[in-house]
């Protein structure tokens, strides 16, 4: 039934109008009522009561057995856009996702990669497609894995808030946490190395322990932005003394290998080795991986 996902564009797209046009003028705080955030995001979400010719639209169409999703789901990830945004072929997408297609690609060859007809990369928002989704989750008009995974990156975000709020207040844990969150993009946070960077940094600066030995390693390695392999190996020196396993690893590693500045040292390299598979490191976080790596070290140097 074309006339539903028709709909759902033109909402989108008067959405998106919309907002560009209050950018224009001057904003104002609005106090919003308290209360259940389902119902206050739809009783002040601006076109909602346009929608619901849609969302019906949307059920009728599952009463007559079709499948509401087909029109709702991105094109690339083949699930429910959970940061919806429409590009100019009029599809709406993974935000993410059609992001990292863009900029895969120059602009002069950039195609929709659902017709394969060019356009341009502007990208227009579309809340509304987020709030059609949830109610017709809500309602049970959409079911099944798509569902099940939108419910997971609700639960997900949720904590992704959490963990955020926990590390703006002053958490030096929760500051380390999303430090490792944006270093290797899990738990629902994208890839970013100057967030990794500046959030382990803060939690170091904090006095977590765990924090100042990456900050070493990353500032040894230089795989964040920034590198000062000579302040990396104090910080190292640092974190190992107060009983960071990984920290001992990796000095034991540059005393071997002669790496950052540092002589080679075989009997240093043992010390710190030997230590971060031992019980003295109050603060463990070394890897299974890196564990073999330190043992198979040990044993060449023993062989030597």
């Amino acid at each position: 039934m074309p006339g539903f996902f028709d709909r759902l564009q033109d909402e989108c797209r008067k959405e998106a109008t919309s907002v560009e046009s209050n950018t224009t003028r001057t904003t104002r705080k609005e106090s919003m009522p308290v209360g259940d955030s389902t119902t206050t995001r739809r009783k002040g979400f601006r076109g909602w009561n346009s929608l619901k010719k849609v969302i019906h639209e949307g059920s009728e169409r599952k009463r007559h057995g079709k499948n509401i999703a087909d029109d709702l789901v991105c094109p690339i990830t083949l699930e429910l856009p959970f940061d919806p945004c429409m590009a100019m072929d009029g599809r709406v997408y993974e935000r993410a996702a059609i992001e990292a297609h863009m900029k895969a690609r120059p602009a002069s060859e950039l195609k929709s990669p659902y017709t394969n007809v060019s356009m341009d990369s502007t990208l227009l928002p579309a809340t509304q497609h987020k709030n059609i989704i949830e109610t017709l989750i809500e309602n049970g008009d959409i079911t099944g894995p798509l569902a099940d995974r939108w419910n997971e990156r609700v639960e997900e975000k949720k904590k992704m808030d959490c963990l955020m709020k926990k590390a703006v207040g002053g958490d030096a844990k929760s500051m380390a946490i999303l430090g490792c969150r944006y270093r290797d993009a899990t738990e629902g946070f994208p890839k970013d190395k100057k967030l990794a960077f500046q959030w382990t940094e803060k939690a170091h600066e904090a006095g977590n322990v765990s924090a100042t030995a990456r900050l070493g390693g990353m500032l040894c390695d230089g795989n964040c932005g920034e590198r000062d392999p000579k302040k990396g190996i104090i910080l190292l020196g640092i974190a190992a003394g107060r009983g960071s396993d990984y920290a001992a690893y990796r000095l034991g590693l540059a005393f071997a290998d002669g790496k950052y500045g540092l002589k080679v040292d075989e009997g240093e390299a043992r010390r710190w080795l030997q230590s971060c598979l031992s019980d003295a490191c109050s603060s463990k976080t070394l890897i299974h991986s890196a564990k073999d790596e330190a043992q198979n070290k040990l044993d060449e140097l023993a062989a030597e």
